[in-house]
Parts: structure tokens; sequence; C-alpha cells
């Protein structure tokens, strides 16, 4: 059985996707100066628990895989983006 793969894509805070979900695989392009950085939360806002936080050099690009499953949202995608000029998701 496959499961099907979509993209979503943020240039600032804000719900990525509404709903249970895996996200797959996230590629980030960065702003040309400052402390990028990505947190994920598993609801509507930054004040719950992150699931995920990554920090970035300026003017970057990266690709980041997640293995086997991904990791699972039960509620929905909350990205709190520093830094970014966008931020790709890769979601099944």
């Amino acid at each position: 059985m496959t499961i099907p793969v979509f993209t979503k894509t943020a240039t600032g805070d804000g719900v990525v996707y509404d709903g249970p979900v895996r996200v797959r695989q996230i590629y980030v392009h960065t702003a040309t100066s400052g402390s990028p950085a990505l947190t994920l939360h598993d609801s509507s806002s930054a004040t719950t628990v992150s699931l995920l936080t990554l920090s970035f050099t300026a003017n970057e690009t990266s690709n980041i895989n997640i293995p086997d499953n991904g990791i699972r949202f039960t509620q929905k995608v909350f990205a709190d983006l520093t830094g970014m000029k966008r931020v790709t998701f890769f979601l099944s």
C-alpha cells in the first residue's frame, strides 16, 4: 500500500497543516543573516512543547530527511520560523 506524499510551503509562523499528519522531509532556505531556526509544534500555536527544533546557518539551503515513518503530529503542524526565506514540508 502506498501513502501519498504532498508538500506545503511556509514563509512565516503559522499552521502548516490542520489535521493528523506525518512530516517526512523538510527543505529549508534560510535568510542571508541572523540565526535561522525552525521549531515544530503539534498544536495551533508555539506555546506547547516542540516536537522538533533545528538550527541553521544564514544563507544556506538544507534538506532534512526524517527516517522511517517521519514525525507524527496528532493535531496539526505549527511552524515557528526564525530567519527563513521559505520552508517546504513533505507530508503524508
